[in-house]
């Protein structure tokens, strides 16, 4: 930060006048208290803090743009006319939306102000969308022989085997048939692969049967931030598309313009197995002022919760 000090206004004993400083370049994370020599911010004097118009203080990783320390003694007039903001919320890439944060926090008792800049707490950042169901399809599939199948006819006792990878899938009197369905499937023999006198073996060709597979949902797309210093606003982002008969993903919420929560993530879409998940919550907004503040001016603009006497 710079072009910022204090000097003393008035006349007569030193506790009776007015201290002034001034913040006339852009900062982040401010301290009130810095401004000031640590004596006299502790001091019963008047303080006066006027930050210029055109200056742009900012909160970084959720700290407020301007705090009011908590060990002020006398009183504090701030004059704003530049622009204060908080933290813009994080997106929710995976699950809640970050929280935005407070342009201005006061932790030093009910304090004056005048406004004619721009005062925004940080947006909340957007939830994400929820995964959707999953489902599951049937299909009509054809399965080549694998080594062990075959169909065998003993013409001794007139009875027919098929064994399929060397399993027995069935064994009955007579000759044996073109084809044999059970358990699902339907088998179809093929051509005579050897024979002698007492019996007949035949190739088996192949098996056609239905088969249940499964699908899985679809992921929930990504939150947008929310605006805040050095950081736009974002919408968040569709979710991904499921499988066959599964939902999709919810979209991500959107992030908060300044002062505003952030929107939740939507639900994930049913599948015809299970339903979609729920999206994850917003963020909420930080505050123009947290804290006490009587402004005495206020003709500029607040964006956001203004504690206010």
């Amino acid at each position: 930060m710079s072009g910022f000090g204090y000097h003393v206004l008035g006349f007569g004993a030193f506790p009776s006048r007015d201290v002034v400083a001034g913040i006339t370049g852009n900062a982040t994370n401010v301290s009130a208290k810095a401004q000031f020599d640590a004596t006299i911010w502790a001091s019963s004097n008047a303080k006066i803090l006027n930050i210029s118009s055109g200056v742009t203080l900012g909160g970084t990783s959720g700290t407020a743009a301007l705090t009011i320390e908590d060990d002020l003694g006398g009183s504090l007039l701030i004059n704003n006319a530049g622009t204060i903001t908080g933290t813009g919320g994080a997106a929710g890439s995976s699950g809640a939306g970050g929280n935005g944060g407070n342009a201005v926090l006061n932790s030093g008792g009910t304090i004056v102000s005048t406004n004619s800049g721009t005062i925004s707490g940080g947006g909340g950042g957007g939830g994400f969308g929820g995964t959707g169901g999953n489902g599951s399809f049937s299909e009509s599939t054809t399965q080549g022989a694998p080594a062990g199948s075959f169909w065998y006819y003993d013409n001794r006792f007139n009875r027919w085997a098929l064994f399929w990878t060397s399993y027995i899938v069935a064994n009955a009197s007579g000759s044996p048939p073109t084809t044999y369905t059970t358990g699902g499937w339907t088998y179809t023999r093929g051509s005579v692969s050897s024979q002698d006198d007492d019996s007949i073996y035949y190739n088996q060709s192949s098996r056609t049967g239905t088969v249940t597979t499964s699908s899985t949902g679809g992921a929930g797309g990504a939150g947008g931030a929310g605006a805040g210093y050095s950081q736009d606003q974002a919408d968040g982002s569709s979710g991904a598309s499921g499988g066959t008969n599964a939902g999709d993903g919810g979209a991500g919420g959107n992030g908060g313009n300044l002062g505003a929560n952030g929107a939740a993530g939507a639900s994930g879409a049913n599948g015809n197995v299970s339903n979609g998940g729920s999206g994850s919550a917003a963020g909420t907004a930080g505050k123009a002022v947290s804290g006490n503040v009587n402004f005495t001016d206020a003709s500029g603009t607040t964006n956001g919760t203004v504690d206010s006497t």
